[in-house]
């Protein structure tokens, strides 16, 4: 006989009442087996942000209690910031919601002369992975004889640069408007095969561009003996670098090393994800457990390397502190940094 024929009427209001009460507290993994997530990308399918999005959504999966179905969709449009907006202002915050953020969202509020509906530090942070190294490397099969970082700065470089606004631009020139070297950037080279073939044929010494994808795209220079690192830029050495010297060890007084922080944090940020405010303490805590696992999975990081993007994970608390060092900055120090971008 069903069992709900065999309980009085009285019993089972009983029951649903006991079942409803303010004692009966429902727990992670009971609301995440009954609920879906969806991880919003503000950017388009088959980009860098929808691959990461794409590549941990199972992982997570696999880590948060109840293991609820990822759905991923795609919300592209300025530069991000469509996602952040929605995320902070109008997105359910129960824990069913999350979505990536671009780097530059984390500055762009304090940059941006347009007005900026979105503070990162009004978004619950949940984790990163794939920070990025910047690095200023040369094509010779001399040892350039590096070992101080003001050897770095002191040696005469032509570098080939994109152009305004780009990294292997932007990099060099802070180095040669705060710390004093004199780096000649050649501006006008389409991408990262171009800039190759420019240093293979001495029209230029070097060029400034990601440790990941310099191990990648010339690992034959690799091989030869004939790759050279000068100068690496991070918060800290690269720990495959432990010989480079750093940028940071050339900054002797407090603004010029928060412009640099100012610079730095975005790459060491690499890839942000987020939640809107306000999720119960229990979910937020869940969700920020699952991605440091699903970011340190062995299985994860092979992935994501086996495709030449940097490993490296970013917890979501040491997310929501750069966030609030970030929108923390000094005025001057943005004002300066602004100075610095509209030179390029």
């Amino acid at each position: 006989m069903n069992l709900f024929k065999r309980i009085g009427t009285a019993a089972i209001g009983a029951l649903m009442l006991v079942g409803s009460g303010p004692g009966h507290a429902q727990s992670v993994e009971e609301f995440y087996s009954e609920n879906d997530i969806t991880l919003m990308v503000g950017a388009a399918a088959g980009g860098a942000a929808d691959y990461f999005a794409r590549t941990i959504a199972p992982y997570l999966s696999e880590y948060i209690p109840g293991n609820p179905d990822i759905i991923v969709q795609n919300r592209p449009g300025a530069g991000g910031l469509v996602v952040a907006a929605e995320m902070q202002n109008s997105a359910p915050n129960d824990g069913t919601w999350i979505g990536t953020l671009q780097r530059n969202n984390f500055t762009d509020p304090l940059l941006s002369e347009e007005r900026i509906d979105f503070d990162p530090r009004e978004v619950s942070h949940l984790g990163a992975v794939s920070r990025v190294t910047y690095v200023i490397f040369t094509h010779s099969p001399d040892d350039p004889g590096i070992e101080t970082v003001q050897d770095a700065i002191d040696m005469p470089l032509i570098l080939a640069v994109t152009g305004a606004g780009s990294a292997n631009n932007t990099y060099p020139l802070m180095v040669n408007e705060l710390l004093g070297a004199n780096y000649r950037l050649i501006p006008g080279y389409e991408g990262n095969e171009e800039q190759a073939l420019a240093m293979e044929r001495g029209e230029v010494d070097g060029r400034a561009g990601s440790y990941s994808s310099s191990q990648r795209e010339q690992a034959a220079w690799i091989e030869e003996g004939t790759l050279q690192y000068i100068l690496q830029f991070g918060l800290e050495r690269h720990p495959q670098m432990p010989d480079v010297p750093n940028v940071m060890e050339a900054v002797e007084d407090d603004t010029t090393r928060a412009i640099f922080r100012f610079m730095l944090i975005p790459q060491e940020i690499g890839r942000p994800f987020a939640a809107p405010a306000g999720i119960p303490e229990d979910r937020l805590a869940a969700l920020r457990e699952a991605f440091r696992q699903a970011g340190t999975d062995p299985r994860f990081v092979e992935e994501i390397m086996s495709t030449g993007a940097d490993e490296g994970f970013v917890s979501g608390e040491e997310l929501q502190a750069l966030a609030e060092e970030l929108m923390g900055t000094p005025p001057e120090v943005v004002e300066r940094v602004q100075e610095i971008l509209a030179a390029e």
